[in-house]
């Protein structure tokens, strides 16, 4: 077999896998969003919705904390440990980490319990008595799904080593069907309640079927079992990943926080909004985590980063090139997807008008967002932990000093555009500086101009928004659905076109790969590499 045919193979291969993953986690994004309409619909835009999104932040984000663990910490060590001392220390090392993460997880689920007060109380300190104590009950109901997400993301992160990867992606899925399906069955019973025990149930579900997938191919727990400490050697990336996480909360800290002290229901649409705006982001954030991001940690410990540092921004570009018109789409037609989601059953035509407002400010800067996210995990696998620690703190405090202005004078708009202008002004402003140095720096005043070319074919979008946003909510709301939904997929069809066709006249070579596919030219494994534009 020669190179050529192996470089197709691999790459046919690589396209393959991500777009299993793709498929997966784009059904589970669409389902995720739908359950937030459902919630809006059964509950509205409410006091109710505002405690379910507020009890649901700490259990969620502390798994998510472990999620990062066991992908960039726990998952690299596996795989060393297995190529040097074997498939047996591999498993020891594998089943150690599963009762430590277990334990761990419990220990924190069981504290939710009496500290549940203390952590409402400065989550949402505008809420009043009844809104707080449904918030501590939903919380304390919610402290659950640190354990079974958790142990969902370390049996989903060994089933992507194996290259199981739609049993992997399946993950999301689960979890939001099983929530989705409970719901609705229950909660004309049980009220909100039903999504809070719904949301155990799908955590539990998602960790249930992941365990079963590995079992049915891999062994596990065969063998002896070891019961010594391993976590130790972690301790020197965990605790700076522990700091990283925090700082990354603070923008969803914010929101419930300030929120918790406007009108009834902030918090909601500023959740649903932002939900809506993170699922493109979200699809490519997770298809890169799963498919991806495994080969960008090998090249990152190998002796030569340039590799890496390619691979590195020739995602990033690519992600800019789908995200930057996406984002921008969102932004322009937030009133009318508002509208068309978000509007009847309880639903106030005054909330509809926040959350298209709120879709305003957060779309636009999606790609920031990635950017923010996907370099933090690059500096991680690259061993720079301090640069991403200088990342995230940067992002926080810049969130933090404009919500304090912004939200004074503009209410839920400041805040909700403090999110976007920060990570912006981070992006642009102190990634050259926190770089300096790494192996991922070196590009990134061709990277500012690839954006603001980006930005500029995106402009047209810019005057559809300023047409949309012209016609009052009440207007929109008149109009029959189909309608709706006909003229968004008609616009945004025709600026996509104008997009691509600008971005091809500037000569952005991802747009003429899209034109070589469409004339037949493009043959599968050509690689794209992430040089200087012709």
């Amino acid at each position: 077999m020669t190179n050529s045919q192996t470089r197709k193979e691999k790459s046919g291969k690589v396209i393959k896998t991500s777009l299993v993953v793709f498929v997966f986690i784009l059904t589970a994004k669409i389902l995720n969003f739908m359950k937030k309409i459902l919630i809006g619909h059964l509950f509205g835009v409410s006091w109710l919705a505002d405690a379910f999104f507020a009890a649901s932040h700490f259990p969620y984000y502390i798994a998510i904390f472990f999620e990062g663990i066991i992908f960039l910490v726990i998952l690299p060590h596996f795989s060393k440990l297995r190529s040097s001392e074997g498939e047996d220390a591999a498993r020891r090392m594998a089943v150690q980490t599963f009762f430590i993460l277990l334990t761990v997880t419990g220990v924190l689920a069981a504290l939710m319990w009496p500290l549940a007060h203390w952590i409402v109380r400065e989550l949402v300190p505008g809420f009043n008595a009844d809104e707080m104590a449904l918030t501590i009950s939903l919380l304390r109901m919610m402290s659950l799904v640190i354990i079974f997400i958790s142990l969902c993301s370390f049996f989903q992160a060994l089933n992507s080593y194996f290259e199981h990867y739609a049993a992997a992606a399946s993950s999301g899925l689960t979890d939001t069907l099983m929530m989705v399906v409970f719901l609705i069955l229950t909660w004309k019973v049980w009220g909100i309640y039903g999504a809070a025990i719904g949301s155990v149930l799908g955590a539990l579900t998602a960790f249930c079927l992941q365990f079963f997938f590995l079992l049915k191919r891999q062994r596990f727990f065969s063998g002896g079992m070891n019961f010594q400490i391993a976590g130790s050697r972690y301790l020197l990336i965990v605790f700076p990943l522990a700091v990283i996480w925090i700082f990354q909360q603070i923008p969803l800290l914010l929101i419930n926080r300030f929120g918790s002290g406007m009108w009834e229901g902030t918090i909601s649409a500023l959740v649903i909004a932002q939900t809506l705006t993170t699922v493109p982001m979200g699809l490519v954030s997770h298809t890169v985590l799963l498919s991806v991001f495994p080969s960008l940690a090998k090249q990152a410990g190998a002796e030569s980063k340039n590799e890496g540092r390619d691979t590195y921004f020739q995602i990033l570009r690519g992600a800019f090139f789908i995200l930057t018109c996406v984002g921008v789409l969102l932004a322009a037609l937030g009133r009318p997807l508002a509208v068309l989601f978000f509007s009847g059953g309880d639903i106030l035509p005054e909330n509809t008008h926040r959350i298209g407002i709120a879709l305003n400010c957060f779309g636009w800067a999606i790609f920031a967002l990635y950017a923010d996210l996907f370099t933090t995990q690059s500096l991680i696998a690259f061993r720079k932990i301090k640069r991403a620690i200088l990342l995230c703190a940067s992002r926080a405090a810049l969130m933090y000093g404009l919500c304090y202005v912004a939200s004074y004078f503009w209410d839920y708009r400041g805040l909700a555009l403090s999110f976007s202008v920060a990570i912006v002004i981070n992006f642009f402003c102190v990634f050259p500086m926190a770089l300096r140095g790494s192996a991922l720096y070196g590009r990134w005043r061709e990277t500012y101009f690839y954006c603001l070319k980006l930005l500029t074919a995106a402009s047209p979008a810019f005057a559809l928004g300023y047409m949309a946003n012209r016609i009052s909510v009440k207007v929109w709301i008149s109009w029959p659905a189909p309608v709706i939904l006909a003229a968004m997929i008609l616009s945004s069809l025709t600026l996509v076109f104008v997009y691509v066709l600008i971005l091809r006249m500037l000569n952005i070579r991802e747009t003429q790969m899209i034109f070589r596919f469409f004339r037949k030219e493009y043959q599968p494994g050509e690689i794209i590499t992430a040089g200087p534009e012709v």
